[in-house]
């Protein structure tokens, strides 16, 4: 039988539940309010469906493992209370890095992992909702759970391969690199929260990336194609 070997740290539990129930609230608002909105040709009502999915598993996983640490469940949390300003300064590093190797590679826009966004809400939803909900279900949850039935190694590969497929079934990814992109970008999301034991770093890397590229990531294109047509 499995065995955990994670501590769900109790001063983590009112803050978690907070980020759960508020990221919850948030999507509830943004579906009842902007049933319409849509990024390129993702519509967000259906991904905030798939959220509330998300959320409410993550909600399960997480209270029960806090309630009975010895269930053969695992879950990783924010981490070590005393280490928080590391994880966050770690997690803001590599969203940094992540979201100019992108850019300079110019693979952001055929990975469709940025979108035009035309609303404070879309931006809101991409930039800040997404970040939270994903990285709490595939790394707090998903990739625990499977390293302790499987192996580190396995459960990073086959989390970052569901991440991958989730991206191109929800958020529209084509081709090899709408594929690698976010599988790559899951395994070092995942090496991250195994590394520090909080999915803190994961989290703000994650949301460090996508409020770079939301934001820069058009102009940057627009820059690029101005310069391949001035060379050709």
């Amino acid at each position: 039988m499995a065995v955990s070997q994670l501590t769900v740290y109790g001063r983590n539990v009112p803050a978690l539940i907070l980020i759960i129930l508020s990221a919850f609230i948030l999507i509830t608002w943004v579906m009842v309010g902007f049933p319409t909105l849509t990024l390129d040709h993702t519509a967000v009502f259906s991904v905030a469906t798939i959220y509330t999915v998300f959320l409410i598993f993550t909600f399960i996983f997480f209270m029960v493992k806090a309630a009975v640490p010895e269930i053969p469940l695992d879950f990783i949390d924010l981490g070590d209370p005393e280490r928080s300003w590391l994880n966050i300064g770690i997690g803001a590093i590599m969203g940094v890095f992540v979201a100019i190797s992108l850019l300079a590679g110019a693979a952001a826009q055929p990975a469709a992992m940025v979108f035009a966004i035309a609303t404070p809400i879309a931006f809101f939803f991409v930039a800040l909702i997404a970040p939270v909900v994903e990285e709490l279900f595939f790394r707090g949850a998903l990739l625990p759970t499977l390293a302790l039935y499987l192996s580190k190694p396995i459960a990073l590969i086959l989390s970052s391969i569901f991440f991958a497929l989730y991206h191109i079934a929800t958020w529209g990814a084509t081709g090899l690199v709408g594929l690698m992109i976010p599988f790559l970008f899951a395994l070092l999301l995942g090496l991250l929260t195994l590394k520090f034991e909080s999915v803190a770093p994961a989290l703000i890397a994650h949301m460090t990336a996508n409020v770079i590229l939301t934001i820069a990531a058009p102009t940057a294109t627009a820059a690029l194609k101005l310069l391949l047509e001035a060379m050709l």
